[in-house]
């Protein structure tokens, strides 16, 4: 989504109004999964 024009206009646009405007990274559905679980493999490599 963050890399569609449309969104960048828009991020652009608002950043033009308002003071430390910041984007962040989310996931929702498997896509939460998909990233604990890559977050359970780091970690296993530290035991």
């Amino acid at each position: 989504m963050t890399a569609s024009e449309e969104f960048q206009r828009l991020h652009l646009r608002a950043g033009m109004v308002v003071e430390d405007l910041g984007i962040i990274q989310a996931f929702e559905d498997d896509g939460v999964l998909t990233q604990l679980g890559y977050f359970g493999d780091a970690a296993g490599e530290f035991d």
